[in-house]
């Protein structure tokens, strides 16, 4: 009984302990998998929640805004950007919320914003998608700029594999950005054997997620507009409890132990 007592006591006290980071995923990316030039490289992705916030931190070689040469190296060719970072709620397909990476042209909007603002969160319009052929296909779809629509404007004839229809950055939204203190920033690492640097995005959940969401959150990244390697996967999120209801939780378990150790004898 007294090993009960002492079990039971030491799990009450942990309920006083309210974690601050209650969420630490990583999604891993094979290597070599990328499409152009080994720059693009992805490694993986890690997730993990500090207190109100959700961090994305993505491992890579491209640190974006970059001009390549097609035939090897970095030279005065195009500038090739990164993709936008997409967040689904139920793990599938569809991304509801994006944070942009860098200031570009939403597709034709007939309402509000007519750009993103670099790390900026916005509501992602799932509803439009758009198919032209003379573009090279599905250049829109479920509100998202793919890769064919940065084929198109490459010149649509270049010798790549791309990752066809893929969602790479934003191209239509609900209204302006989501307010909060969602951000973004690239950490440098050169001389790291293992990538060049990553990048943090930092948001604020109760900016896109329902107090009581508990389920998949699903994330996809594009380290070239061509989605010349992609990072993607899924991770379990629950909401950590309130600490009110952590206290009454601990002060139950504290009084089934007392309960316990006072329990009468028989006669």
């Amino acid at each position: 009984m007294k090993k009960l007592f002492v079990l039971l006591m030491l799990l009450a006290a942990g309920m006083f302990v309210v974690p601050g980071s209650a969420l630490c995923y990583t999604i891993d990316d094979p290597t070599g998998d990328y499409t152009g030039l080994p720059v693009f490289e992805i490694y993986g992705m890690d997730v993990t929640r500090t207190g109100s916030n959700l961090n994305v931190e993505i491992h890579t070689d491209y640190s974006g805004q970059q001009w390549i040469n097609n035939t090897g190296g970095t030279s005065d060719n195009w500038l090739v950007q990164t993709g936008d970072l997409g967040i689904s709620l139920d793990g599938d397909d569809t991304y509801e919320y994006g944070v942009a990476f860098w200031d570009h042209a939403l597709f034709f909007p007939t309402s509000g914003p007519t750009a993103t603002q670099r790390g900026h969160l916005y509501s992602v319009d799932n509803s439009y998608s758009y198919y032209e052929p003379s573009y090279g296909g599905q250049v829109v779809y479920k509100g998202w700029h793919t890769s064919d629509w940065y084929r198109f404007w490459d010149g649509g004839s270049a010798p790549y594999n791309y990752n066809k229809t893929k969602s790479v950055t934003i191209a239509r939204v609900t209204s302006d950005p989501v307010p909060g203190s969602s951000s973004l920033e690239w950490r440098d690492v050169s001389g790291d054997s293992n990538y060049q640097g990553n990048f943090l995005i930092v948001v604020t959940l109760t900016d896109f997620l329902p107090e009581d969401f508990a389920g998949d959150i699903g994330f996809r990244w594009a380290s070239g507009s061509c989605a010349n390697d992609i990072v993607e996967g899924d991770i379990k999120y629950a909401p950590v409890p309130e600490p009110a209801t952590m206290l009454l939780l601990g002060c139950g378990l504290i009084g089934l132990a007392g309960f316990g150790r006072k329990r009468p004898s028989k006669k």
